[in-house]
C-alpha cells in the first residue's frame, strides 16, 4: 500500500465525526470541514464566527 486512503475510508470516518459534532453550525459542509481539520490535525483559515467555537478545532483569522 502507498500510504494513501481510499475515498470511502476518508469519507466514512470524517462524516461520522461531523455527525458527532455539537450542533453549533447549521451548515453541514462547514461541519465536514471542521471534522476533517480535527481528524487530520489541520488548521482552518476562515472568517466564520461559529467554527472557532467547536472544541478542539484550530482556526486562523
Amino acid at each position: 500500500m502507498n500510504g494513501r486512503r481510499s475515498a470511502d475510508e476518508c469519507s466514512s470516518s470524517i462524516f461520522c465525526a461531523a455527525a458527532d459534532l455539537p450542533l453549533l453550525h447549521r451548515d453541514p459542509f462547514d461541519r465536514v470541514l471542521v471534522a476533517t481539520a480535527m481528524e487530520r490535525g489541520l488548521v482552518l483559515l476562515t472568517s466564520d464566527r461559529v467554527i472557532p467555537t467547536y472544541p478542539g478545532v484550530r482556526v486562523i483569522w
